[in-house]
């Protein structure tokens, strides 16, 4: 990974799999510039969907289907410190990209404009999960039930995945 300027970031993946002829593999290494959620969230479901990741079974009639056909209509509006970082999350848990897909979506579509949100990677005793920080200005009342529904759910599929996802507030003004 090298960083090109201050919110560009450019991996390098390489990807293998074969042409239409069994004789003429493919194997390439093509650059990434991932610049937004919805750049790291793309190029992690062709990744996926290309098989080049080994860590588990993805759903790949939710993604193909579902997840990369929608990712631009609410993804635009949710930012990241680190588009290479939620990239490697992605990869490496897979089998959360259709939840956390979703669940950003149910997100996006409760609160209103003065409404921010932010994916974050987060280490707690050493263990990563990823967390929708949501931020408003004025802060609505009941933000914490909206939360806590939208949360309620997907926590329940988080049990049997590789990783953990979790939607909050800290309760200070949109950056």
């Amino acid at each position: 990974m090298k960083l090109t300027n201050p919110t560009s970031f450019v991996a390098y993946e390489t990807y293998q799999g074969s042409t239409s002829s069994e004789d003429n593999n493919l194997n390439c290494i093509l650059p990434l510039r991932l610049n937004s959620v919805v750049d790291s969230f793309r190029a992690a479901v062709i990744k996926i969907e290309l098989g080049t990741s080994s860590n588990t079974q993805f759903n790949r009639f939710i993604l193909r289907n579902e997840t990369y056909k929608n990712i631009p209509e609410y993804l635009n509006q949710i930012k990241t410190p680190n588009p290479i970082n939620l990239y490697n999350f992605l990869i490496e848990h897979q089998d959360l990209v259709d939840i956390i897909a979703f669940a950003c979506s149910d997100t996006v579509k409760q609160f209103n404009d003065t409404t921010t949100f932010t994916l974050v990677i987060c280490t707690d005793d050493n263990e990563r999960y990823l967390e929708l920080l949501i931020r408003q200005n004025p802060y609505q009342k009941n933000i914490l039930e909206v939360i806590d529904k939208i949360s309620e759910k997907f926590e329940n599929l988080l049990v049997s995945r590789t990783g953990w996802f979790m939607i909050t507030t800290d309760f200070n003004p949109p950056d």
